[in-house]
């Protein structure tokens, strides 16, 4: 037991002398005389030039909007190819919200009455229930079948019935 200890306090303090080492180097190394010091830092790169026309000036966005112009003759109310000046609030859209969703019948159906609604069971005292052989682990996100290296071994959370059931809801297979 002796060993171990002092071989494990030996090791730490040679760690520990390697990095104070390390760091006076450093510190030494980043004064006036340390090799590169006196160069000049890289220049940055500038950004191109933008043309005349589109920067923004302080007098184009303190200019005042231009005039409406006078409404045309013809019927009353917005035309379809106006559209709203830079200062026109947009309206607020919201699209409606169902409160309720309504429930799919193939996810609301029973499935002990044998329908093929049913994706998947429970399972029953660690067991996949008849007509649902393909066991599903979902921490793992694999998927085995009964003629499967593991599937003896495996607790399930979910029975399917199907392989293909089993990949619909984003489970892949297990690879022995």
């Amino acid at each position: 037991m002796r060993r171990p200890v002092r071989n494990a306090f030996l090791l730490g303090l040679v760690v520990g002398l390697v990095v104070a080492i390390v760091r006076a180097l450093r510190v030494e190394g980043s004064g006036p005389d340390a090799v590169g010091a006196g160069a000049p830092p890289l220049p940055r790169p500038t950004p191109a030039p933008q043309p005349v026309e589109d920067r923004v000036t302080p007098t184009s966005v303190a200019s005042p909007p231009p005039e409406p112009s006078p409404a045309p003759s013809g019927p009353a109310g917005p035309s379809p190819a106006s559209s709203p000046t830079p200062d026109e609030p947009l309206p607020d859209v919201v699209a409606p919200v169902a409160a309720d969703p309504v429930p799919d019948e193939a996810a609301t159906a029973d499935p002990a009455a044998g329908t093929e609604a049913a994706t998947w069971e429970e399972p029953v005292d660690g067991a996949c229930p008849a007509g649902f052989p393909v066991k599903v682990k979902e921490s793992s996100g694999i998927y085995h079948v009964p003629e499967g290296a593991f599937y003896g071994r495996t607790t399930p959370d979910r029975c399917y019935p199907t392989v293909a059931a089993a990949e619909a809801d984003g489970f892949r297979p297990s690879k022995r």
